[in-house]
């Protein structure tokens, strides 16, 4: 996921979770988790906004599908909350930080700068 991915994920009205939150979540299954409890939508609700099933829904909330930058998008906007966008976030930085960066991460990294000109 590149950075102006990334920007594009952060929805003007959606919230951000605070870092206790954030910190908490151990995987990205967690965090699509914790976004629709904060909702406060029902989960069918959730995946009518998304346009996709309940049982999809259920699906990339077990890890059992990848849940792609367009639907992270729709799940943020569905839901009004970033914490997906995050959580990718912070693991893109924390293995950066540990001197293990995706190929992905740093080609994202050098696009950034012209996707946001």
């Amino acid at each position: 996921m590149n950075q102006g991915e990334l920007r594009v994920l952060a929805s003007v009205s959606a919230r951000n979770a605070d870092d206790q939150t954030l910190r908490l979540c151990a995987s990205e299954e967690e965090a699509i988790a914790v976004s629709l409890r904060l909702s406060g939508c029902h989960q069918t609700e959730i995946a009518k906004r998304m346009g996709i099933s309940g049982a999809y829904l259920t699906m990339l909330k077990k890890g059992e599908r990848t849940l792609t930058v367009k639907m992270a998008r729709r799940l943020i906007e569905a839901t009004g909350w970033n914490l997906v966008r995050q959580y990718r976030d912070l693991q893109s930085a924390l293995r950066a930080a540990q001197g293990r960066p995706r190929e992905m991460d740093r080609i994202s990294y050098i696009a950034s700068f012209s996707e946001a000109a």
